[in-house]
Order: C-alpha cells, then structure tokens, then sequence
C-alpha cells in the first residue's frame, strides 16, 4: 500500500487530526503529498479500517497482554 515517494520513518507514520471518543479513534496520516489516508479504530468491536488513494484496508486488533499471550512467531 505504500508508494515509492513516501515519508515516515521505518513505515510508521504520525497520525494527525485524531478524534477520540469512548467508542472509537479517528484520524488521518500523510503518506506523501498526494495520499493522506483516513484511519478509523473502532473502541468496542476492535475493528481497523484504512480508507486512502493507494486502496482501502480493513482488520481485527486484538488485546495483547505479554504476561498472558504467547508470542505467535
């Protein structure tokens, strides 16, 4: 999902305009000067989507507890 020209630092990107409630987190991160995508983490259901020029993504999180869970690799 990521162009060539691009900015962030080892594929992390700062996110910006974020909006926070208690059912879910909202906000937006500049790729490059043509793509800034829309990020959206729904508090409740756990559900991730990424809406952007370069396509659309959408996902389970999940909580980790280090103490609890096994790493999976």
């Amino acid at each position: 999902m990521l162009p060539v020209v691009r900015g962030g630092k080892d594929g992390w990107f700062e996110l910006g305009s974020i909006k926070m409630t208690d059912s879910e987190i909202t906000g937006s991160a500049q790729v490059n000067f043509m793509n800034k995508p829309r990020i959206r983490l729904d508090r409740i259901t756990g559900a991730i989507s990424i809406s952007g020029k370069a396509g659309d993504y959408s996902g389970e999180c999940q909580a980790y507890d280090p103490a609890a869970t096994p790493r999976k690799f």
